[in-house]
């Protein structure tokens, strides 16, 4: 029987943003690189061209983690990164960032990432949406068996993080 690491489990991150006529496409793409260094130059940022309800041209970007350890090194990537204070907010609304299929969906600044920083954003956000592969309980439980994880990789355990 072979060991395979729990963040297996995750199925996948999608990455979206939207860019509107005012807003520089070139930065708001340095904006989701900063937010998610592992982006890299591995993952495309695939452009959709959209029309808003007054026929101004919007522009979505959106990128897909589909290599699970890609995914797995985002969030918590994302997570280690976050102010003491998002990290209180999480702790206050985790469950109401987690959808009935363990989906976590997180919004983050785009001018703050623009800058380099971590912050959670619900003006004109960068969207972050992560399929779990197992239920959290908590932010923190969440946040600990991530960072656990990635100490100890090949390693495995079952059920709930507490």
């Amino acid at each position: 029987m072979s060991v395979m690491p729990q963040h297996r489990n995750m199925a996948h991150a999608e990455i979206s943003v939207f860019v509107h006529a005012t807003e520089n496409s070139e930065k708001v793409e340095k904006a989701v690189r900063n937010l998610v260094p592992a982006l890299g130059g591995a993952v495309q940022l695939s452009p959709t061209e959209m029309r808003g309800h007054h026929g101004n041209p919007i522009l979505r970007f959106e990128a897909e983690l589909t290599i699970r350890e890609e995914a797995f090194e985002a969030l918590r990537m994302l997570l280690s990164r976050l102010s003491s204070m998002d990290e209180d907010l999480l702790r206050i609304e985790f469950r109401e960032h987690l959808d009935a299929k363990n989906g976590l969906y997180l919004r983050f600044d785009k001018q703050q990432a623009y800058l380099g920083k971590v912050s959670l954003g619900s003006d004109n956000p960068i969207s972050v949406r992560v399929r779990l592969g197992f239920q959290p309980c908590s932010f923190d439980g969440l946040k600990a068996r991530l960072e656990g994880e990635e100490n100890t990789r090949g390693s495995t355990s079952h059920g709930q993080d507490t």
